[in-house]
């Protein structure tokens, strides 16, 4: 190999050292959030979340949804699974969908379209009294 081969792999180099670093620099940006600690816990009265109601609540960072079916009460991270950006949730299309790429999920959580696999990330949800209760060791 001579010297300009040599210079120019190690310039191709450095650009894609570069490029990654700029990319993963620009995921905290898009994400929003994260998932919060395994352990993390928040408490939300339950008169908050009629029957057939959603509630977006902070959990440690990392924006979720409730939603609650009679006495069957459901925590959704409201990050994608695919690039970790916000999910909104389109009462138009009874979808979530990622602003990133497209992603869409059902209202259970399942992928529905663009380039997501992975269903929707649930989080422990349990009843105590009057309270409902996120996270934690279930």
């Amino acid at each position: 190999m001579n010297d300009h081969q040599a210079s120019r792999r190690a310039a191709l180099r450095w650009l894609a050292t570069a490029a990654g670093g700029v990319a993963l620099g620009a995921v905290p940006a898009c994400a929003g959030g994260g998932r919060a600690a395994p352990e993390a816990v928040s408490r939300v009265p339950l008169a908050r979340l009629p029957d057939g109601g959603r509630l977006k609540i902070d959990h440690h960072g990392e924006p979720v949804e409730l939603t609650r079916a009679g006495a069957r009460i459901v925590a959704r991270s409201l990050i994608c699974t695919h690039q970790y950006c916000r999910l909104f949730w389109h009462p138009g299309s009874n979808a979530y969908r990622c602003p990133c790429h497209g992603g869409q999920f059902s209202p259970d959580g399942r992928p529905l379209a663009g380039p997501v696999s992975i269903p929707m990330w649930t989080l422990p949800v349990r009843v105590q009294g009057d309270t409902i209760v996120i996270g934690g060791i279930a």
